[in-house]
């Protein structure tokens, strides 16, 4: 495709860049969001005669962009926010948008809500509930009301940990509501008939006499319900490479399209039948993208293959990456949260990976089963080399056998998503035949066989790989350099991309020998941990057991990016520079009387009269973290507040970091 033939295609790349502008906070990025708008007007306006509007015309698009990234920020007046005071107890009318996985002590739910204290109100909060074996799950059929307290979302508790209350705001979830008591079912329905509908299926499924894992995995690809799976299902499939069978995307969405244009082909006798085919195709693909919930991958996917299906109606070629870019457009322009989410960033980029990378290791071959496994590999390689450093930057690790995973389960993966819709539809009326049944539990048996098979090959995963933005930036910079020169055959690309390289090395090899020396109080449950960089390397200081598969461990690697760490006994005095830190517990509470520290971190619920320790020797400042109960936390925090002593809570305002040089 030759991007000057389409007068759009430059306007929507200057639009999509406008609404990434209006969310984007980080200067870097805001920096290269501008220089490539410049590039791209300047490069497109280059070519007489008509281009040259885009000196025009382009800034008028980036305004566009940025003018709806704008506005979706703003709440509507009858958002909840607007009304109720925070952390006051108040009664709520709702119903189930998703049900999470729960914690080890809360399920989760995404609920919209429909009152508040018996007034109408909008919005969406994120429900804990804490957990109860005697109390089912939710129902989607229902709504249902609760009472409880609006609460701000907890920040991460540790650098490089998961921000959770950063992605919810990028779904609309600015609170979190904390039921006090089981929420209580009303007797109307959900105005939304496909939540219904939805739970009937859920339902189905959960009845039948099949196997709990081939329920957790039809929950998950016919329903995009991954509640049922469990942690460690879903870190075997992400360490196979097959991450993406497990969210229902453009493989689910295409295999659906082919059995829809099948069921409706008789349609095509009727007069005008090729109309109603297509839109008949449209609408089936859209009733089941909001019927599994919606999610980017599913609302992506199903927008490409209409845009698809609108050509074929119309009788228009148009490019596939043209529609992939207009279909992007289009759906940021009515959702423009959707480009802050990783999915929808996946998504995309494994399709734009598929439409310019795999044409450069297309091999023509004459046998067809030799053609078809070659395209195959060509289309699960290209995806992969698309969304690699994406992947590493979030996750760290990268699956080596991912070849193998795509080659053993994708061609079996239609046949099965065909048998459990047939099934879905067959349970709705009838019990299943023993025969479906078995054919089912044995698939997902050897499914999961393979890829517990995939994950005992250790040697091929590779983990602990860090990488920062500017790299990750510079990745993909690469990429696209060589993609330019590939396809162009300029040799001023080959320029680019030696500078590229260069500032890439830099940043991967030379920045990490200039880390500096930091000293952070983590927070965990239960325990005391300093962790403490060291040039190269990262010392956990800890009276308990940890190791390298520890969440806080994995958290610093990741947020330090280095891969080498040291355990050690946590002690009660550390120097930091001119200053102290001890640690009280309940052997050092008559050494420290005597002495006057500036800081004091507080351990394993030490019994001792703060108020009065205070008064004798007021410190800088005071903390406690994770190894303390609640309720010694609450009594000292009132204290402290009393006596206007500085103080900080790990588990209130996340790990303190006390940025200095040495420690001793």
């Amino acid at each position: 495709m030759n991007p000057k033939s389409f007068p759009l295609f430059s306007h929507l790349l200057v639009f999509i860049l406008g609404i990434h502008l209006s969310f984007e906070t980080r200067p870097l990025l805001i920096l290269l969001d501008y220089l490539f708008t410049l590039g791209l007007i300047l490069y497109f306006s280059y070519h007489p005669p008509w281009f040259r509007r885009n000196l025009i015309i382009a800034p008028c698009f980036l305004a566009l962009g940025f003018v709806i990234g704008t506005v979706d920020h703003a709440l509507p007046t009858n958002h909840y926010s607007q009304s109720l005071s925070i952390r006051q107890e108040n009664t709520f009318e709702f119903e189930l948008v998703q049900h999470l996985r729960p914690t080890k002590i809360h399920e989760r739910y995404y609920i919209k809500l429909k009152k508040c204290n018996d007034t109408k109100t909008r919005g969406l909060l994120l429900l804990l509930l804490a957990k109860d074996s005697l109390q089912p799950p939710l129902d989607y059929a229902k709504q249902w009301k609760v009472s409880g307290k609006i609460t701000p979302l907890m920040p991460p508790s540790n650098p490089g940990q998961f921000d959770y209350a950063k992605y919810l705001k990028t779904l609309g979830i600015y609170h979190q509501l904390k039921g006090n008591v089981p929420p209580i079912p009303m007797n109307n329905k959900p105005s939304n008939i496909l939540l219904q509908s939805k739970a009937i299926a859920l339902e189905a499924i959960e009845g039948s006499p099949l196997k709990l894992p081939t329920k957790q995995l039809l929950h998950t690809l016919l329903l995009g319900e991954r509640t049922m799976l469990n942690r460690e299902s879903l870190q075997e499939y992400a360490q196979a490479g097959l991450a993406h069978l497990l969210a229902i995307s453009g493989l689910h969405i295409g295999l659906l399209m082919l059995l829809f244009r099948w069921f409706l082909q008789p349609l095509r006798h009727l007069p005008k039948g090729q109309v109603f085919h297509h839109i008949g195709v449209i609408g089936l693909l859209w009733l089941y993208a909001f019927f599994v919930g919606g999610s980017p991958s599913v609302i992506r996917a199903v927008s490409l293959f209409s845009a698809l299906q609108i050509g074929w109606l119309f009788d228009r070629k148009l490019p596939t990456t043209y529609l992939v870019l207009l279909s992007m457009a289009i759906l940021l322009f009515v959702s423009p949260r959707l480009i802050l989410h990783l999915g929808f960033q996946l998504s995309y980029l494994a399709v734009f990976g598929i439409l310019f990378i795999s044409p450069i290791f297309q091999v023509k071959f004459n046998s067809t089963p030799l053609r078809w496994f070659w395209n195959l590999t060509v289309v699960s390689l290209a995806a992969q080399i698309a969304v690699a450093p994406l992947t590493i930057y979030h996750f760290n690790q990268f699956p080596g056998m991912f070849l193998l995973s795509n080659w053993v389960v994708l061609p079996l993966i239609g046949s099965f998503l065909y048998l459990g819709f047939g099934s879905l539809i067959w349970l709705l009326f009838a019990p299943l035949p023993k025969e479906i049944i078995y054919l089912l539990d044995e698939c997902v048996e050897q499914l999961n066989f393979f890829v517990q098979w995939i994950n005992q090959q250790e040697a091929f995963l590779f983990s602990n790989i860090f990488i920062n933005l500017p790299s990750l930036l510079l990745l993909y910079m690469l990429l696209v350099g060589f993609l330019l020169w590939r396809y162009s055959r300029n040799h001023q690309w080959v320029y680019w991309n030696g500078i590229v390289f260069i500032g890439l090395i830099y940043f991967l090899l030379i920045k990490d020998y200039q880390k500096k020396n930091a000293l952070w109080l983590a927070h965990d449950f239960g325990t005391s941990i300093l962790v403490e960089q060291q040039g190269d390397q990262i010392r956990f200081h800890s009276k308990t057991t940890i190791d390298e598969k520890s969440y806080v461990v994995q958290h610093y690697q990741k947020y330090f990016g280095l891969k080498k760490v040291v355990f050690r006994p946590l002690k009660n005095t550390y120097k930091l520079r001119n200053k102290y830190l001890y640690i009280i517990d309940g052997d050092w509470i008559l050494k420290t009387e005597k002495m006057k520290p500036p800081y004091i971190l507080l351990h394993n619920n030490p019994k001792f009269n703060l108020a009065r320790y205070v008064e004798n020797s007021p410190p800088e400042l005071v903390l406690i973290d994770g190894s303390n109960s609640p309720y010694f936390i609450q009594q000292w925090k009132e204290t402290l507040q009393r006596k206007k002593i500085p103080f900080h809570i790990t588990g209130e305002k996340g790990a303190y970091s006390f940025n200095l040089e040495s420690v001793e």
